[in-house]
């Protein structure tokens, strides 16, 4: 009898102290499975750790789960969330913070801000609405100064309230003068060139000096014209004018036209005489000749002379007679050594 009971004893502790896989034996020598973040090795048949934070494993070499609040990477390793993201309980996963926010603990507790944003009192942050700016020192929004609706900085304004734009002195006022508030670029254009005030779409309304109003825009007189500043428009010059100070005053008159200093208007150059430029009088013709384009070029000659083959006006030959019809030389008759027509 005392030799069974010893027997039994012995294999009772060897049962104890060797538990059959994935168990290990524990300080009161039973058997139980491996516990959390622990995984059971073949090799020593003990539970060996996990890796750091990792909640589940089947070797130590990558995770199966992560211990809250850590995340797996994607190549078995568990991560905290970074940036601005949290550890989400429900799905165990990183999830983003509200916009603007930089820490948080979900997305309505937000811990902190990103730079230039400010808490907005629903548990999210904000960029300083209108007509405010980030002040670095106290980390608020101030107010720009009055009619400003973006700014830099209280005395740096970026950007008027319509319709103002800003001055030269970069402070917020309305368009005056030749100028008109542009919606797209939010500053004052020009009216245009000669124009003293348009409307809001730039439409010139009224043209200074000597410029004329036509569809909008001003315009200077052109080409052979002057302006009146009675009717506020281009009168044309007289005829053969090509410069004038009024419609009946003519200054300069085209080739071969010429400016009769008295009448103030344009002429052709008298009988027997030629245009030659529009800086000296009308040139005479030769002597004899009647009509010319030039001192060698006669065109035609007073009677009784004709044009020769030189240009020049010559007297018939003998035998020959001028006739007033034709103003040539036409031959006498046969025999005839001087006659005054056929």
């Amino acid at each position: 009898m005392k030799r069974t009971a010893v027997l039994v004893l012995l294999v009772l502790t060897v049962t104890a102290r060797y538990c059959p896989a994935p168990f290990e034996i524990n300080r009161f020598g039973e058997c139980v499975p491996c516990r959390v973040s622990t995984f059971y090795n073949l090799e020593s048949g003990l539970c060996m750790p996990c890796k750091e934070n990792c909640l589940k494993c089947g070797d130590a070499y990558g995770c199966e789960e992560c211990a809250a609040p850590f995340v797996l990477d994607g190549v078995g390793k568990c991560k905290a969330c970074a940036g601005a993201s949290f550890y989400d309980l429900e799905t165990k996963q990183c999830s983003k913070c509200s916009d603007g926010c930089k820490e948080c603990s979900n997305t309505v507790s937000c811990m902190k801000c990103n730079p230039r944003t400010v808490f907005n009192g629903k548990g999210g942050c904000s960029p300083c609405r209108s007509n405010t700016f980030f002040d670095e020192n106290s980390g608020n929004c101030q107010s720009c100064e009055k009619n400003c609706q973006e700014c830099i900085g209280r005395k740096t304004c970026i950007l008027c309230n319509p319709p103002m734009a800003l001055d030269r002195f970069l402070k917020c006022s309305l368009c005056t003068g030749d100028t008109y508030y542009n919606k797209d670029s939010g500053t004052c254009t020009s009216c245009g060139p000669g124009c003293d005030s348009c409307t809001e779409d730039g439409r010139c309304l009224k043209c200074s000096g000597k410029y004329t109003l036509e569809n909008g825009k001003c315009h200077t007189c052109q080409g052979p014209t002057t302006f009146n500043p009675e009717t506020k428009s281009c009168d044309k010059c007289g005829k053969n004018c090509i410069s004038c100070s009024d419609a009946k005053t003519c200054l300069e008159c085209k080739a071969p036209f010429k400016l009769d200093l008295w009448e103030k208007k344009c002429v052709d150059c008298p009988s027997n005489s030629f245009y030659r430029s529009r800086f000296e009088p009308c040139v005479p013709c030769l002597e004899n000749c009647a009509k010319c384009t030039g001192l060698d070029t006669c065109k035609q000659c007073e009677a009784p002379y004709t044009v020769d083959d030189d240009g020049k006006c010559a007297l018939c030959v003998k035998g020959t007679f001028y006739d007033k019809f034709s103003q040539t030389c036409q031959p006498c008759l046969k025999n005839c050594v001087s006659c005054d027509n056929s």
